[in-house]
């Protein structure tokens, strides 16, 4: 197994835990978040070409564990499509396990 970690990118001016304010709640967004990036796709590179090796469509989740059958490849990549058309897809961190 080899499991790819996508987390989360930074939401700014935005609460994302509910608190006792119901003003502060007011802000929070219910639901699918805005920027979560719903459509991507995870290819490799090896030995001479790229190939997918996971597509993801539809995605509601801020972080995305996705375990993987054992590839052999020398560079990965990651290709989102933008949650909308006014900001580009942003991701805060990826990991892979060998």
């Amino acid at each position: 197994m080899c499991p790819l970690r996508k987390a989360t990118h930074e939401i700014p001016n935005r609460p994302l835990a509910l608190s006792g304010s119901l003003s502060f709640n007011r802000k929070f967004i219910w639901g699918v978040q805005p920027e979560t990036v719903r459509n991507f796709r995870l290819e490799a590179f090896g030995p001479d070409e790229w190939r997918v090796v996971k597509e993801v469509k539809n995605n509601s989740q801020r972080k995305v564990v996705l375990k993987l059958d054992p590839v052999a490849a020398s560079l990965i990549r990651l290709t989102c499509e933008p949650p909308d058309k006014t900001q580009g897809a942003r991701i805060y961190e990826i990991r892979v396990y060998a």
